[in-house]
C-alpha cells in the first residue's frame, strides 16, 4: 500500500505545481520520442537492411580528367534480387 499512497502524494504534489507537471510530462514525452526513433533508426540500418536497397549501389568507373564525364556504373560483382 505505500507505493499507492507514494502516487497519490507525488500526483498531489504535481497538480500544485503545474509549471512542473508540465515540464516533466515534455520531457518524458520527448524522452520516449527520441528514444522510439533512434531504435527505429538503428533496426532499419543496422538490424535488418533493406535488401533491396543492395541494387542501388553503383560503382565509379572512369578518370577524373577535365572535359571528360564520368559515367555512375552497376557494379559488375553484384546479383541483383528479383522483387517478390
Amino acid at each position: 500500500m505505500s507505493f499507492v499512497n507514494d502516487l497519490r502524494v507525488a500526483v498531489r504534489s504535481l497538480a500544485r505545481t503545474q509549471g512542473l507537471a508540465v515540464t516533466v510530462v515534455l520531457t518524458l514525452a520527448l524522452g520516449i520520442g527520441a528514444n522510439a526513433a533512434i531504435f527505429t533508426l538503428v533496426r532499419g540500418v543496422l538490424l535488418k537492411p533493406d535488401i533491396m536497397l543492395s541494387a542501388f549501389i553503383l560503382s565509379v568507373r572512369g578518370v577524373n580528367d577535365p572535359g571528360k564525364t564520368m559515367s555512375l556504373m552497376p557494379s559488375p560483382t553484384m546479383t541483383y534480387p528479383t522483387p517478390a
